[in-house]
């Protein structure tokens, strides 16, 4: 299969090539690869090097052939595969990282969320807790508030619990959000129309932002079997 997704990935490209982009009204070219580990069925996300990471707040300025763009993104992607692969439907309303307690004590949602990476994929939570002791520094905050941090985001978290603290987890779900990507992509590239992916978001023109909605929610539903953990904003 690798032939073919080369053959699919030059065909995204070449529809970003043959448009007119601007950032920050400099024009710039994307060019997008995908980075798969042992085999196809383990990651695969799309990156666009310097262009990809760039400061989010700048792509608002930009232009494709000139139009004005907006973006959609997938809601709490990877909390949101797990739960869908493991049959698990969840409250559209629960927020992962908005746990009452921890913010209490003055960690930020954004700090909470970076919590994820390690309680999913670290081997043991130990080995969790020895990676967020790290992180707690820069709040200043002592190594040993790391337990109490990890029992409340397990206890908001309850649901997932059981598939927390599993090292190659992070293959299956970068593998399952590429494929979703790969679709959305495939399905515009097919229409000549360019989309800039970053990773669980999509920038468009304007003009095709319900369309682009619709078929990210096709694309889930396709993917993980059932549309009722997909939140789009």
């Amino acid at each position: 299969g690798l032939a073919d997704k080369k053959n699919e990935l030059a065909k995204i490209n070449k529809t970003i090539e043959k448009a007119e982009i601007k950032m920050l009204g400099v024009e710039v070219s994307p060019n997008y690869k995908r980075v798969f580990e042992d085999d196809l069925t383990k990651c695969g996300r799309f990156y666009g090097g310097a262009f990809q990471t760039m400061k989010s707040e700048y792509r608002d300025s930009i232009l494709i052939n000139g139009e004005f763009t907006n973006e959609l993104d997938f809601k709490t992607c990877h909390p949101r595969i797990l739960a869908s692969m493991h049959d698990v439907i969840l409250d559209p309303k629960h927020d992962f990282y908005a746990i009452p307690e921890l913010l209490k004590k003055g960690l930020t949602r954004d700090f909470i969320k970076s919590l994820i990476f390690p309680i999913l994929v670290c081997d043991s939570r130990a080995n969790a807790i020895k990676a967020i002791a790290n992180k707690i520094k820069s709040f200043k905050m002592h190594s040993s508030i790391v337990e109490e941090i990890i029992d409340e985001f397990e206890k908001h978290n309850h649901m997932l619990v059981p598939y927390f603290y599993n090292k190659n987890l992070y293959q299956d779900l970068q593998n399952k959000d590429s494929t979703i990507a790969e679709i959305i992509l495939l399905y515009f590239a097919t229409q000549d129309i360019p989309v800039l992916p970053y990773h669980d978001s999509f920038r468009i023109q304007d003009k095709y932002m319900e369309e682009l909605a619709q078929i990210m929610l096709s694309a889930w539903t396709e993917v993980l079997g059932y549309p009722e953990n997909c939140i789009i904003n």
